[in-house]
């Protein structure tokens, strides 16, 4: 039995590529599409970006935050931490606005707690320390490690200080409820 495909004639969006522009080694080539048609579309952001605005009022930034380890009923869902509480301020609102749109899009209803305990951001925090590092590409400044195991992720270190440590579940077996999780405290 053979299949055979059937294409469908679909309308390109006529663009063009405009000069490069620079900056040091990135080059970036702007897309053009001069009679580009208007789409009837919101983006998520748009949607829901008065919920995300309430929620975000929810969880402060305090004065001495470095990161947030966010769980989604006793579900972990990330942690994203930096170095010093200068380098996360900046940063709060959009690292929390990530967690806050995927809590928005999961199903409505969760299962098991409703909240994470201490126990499970404990569990977290340990499955970091054990997770296996190994040496990854990296840009710019300090060593990065690619985290994996009971968690995925990666962690900056320059001149032995911790910079950035951005851990998520591992693809599987990743909930916490069952033992695994992820986060990390590091000097």
């Amino acid at each position: 039995m053979t299949h055979t495909a059937r294409w469908e004639k679909s309308v390109m969006l006529e663009a063009f590529i405009d000069a490069p522009l620079r900056h040091r080694h990135l080059t970036v080539f702007p897309v053009i599409a001069p009679r580009g048609p208007v789409l009837p579309y919101l983006l998520s952001t748009e949607e829901q970006e008065a919920e995300i605005t309430e929620l975000l009022g929810s969880f402060p930034i305090h004065r001495q935050q470095v990161g947030s380890l966010t769980f989604l009923g006793d579900q972990f869902l990330g942690l994203e931490a930096l170095g010093s509480a200068s380098l996360y301020a900046p940063l709060h609102r959009r690292l929390l606005m990530r967690f806050i749109k995927e809590a928005l899009n999961a199903p409505s209803q969760l299962e098991g707690n409703p909240f994470a305990m201490d126990a499970e951001a404990q569990m977290v925090v340990d499955a970091a320390e054990r997770a296996d590092r190994v040496g990854a590409k990296k840009v710019g400044f300090g060593d990065y490690w690619s985290l994996s195991g009971p968690v995925s992720g990666g962690e900056l270190i320059h001149q032995g200080h911790w910079v950035h440590l951005s851990v998520r579940p591992a693809l599987v077996g990743a909930a916490t409820g069952s033992g695994e999780g992820a986060s990390g405290q590091c000097s």
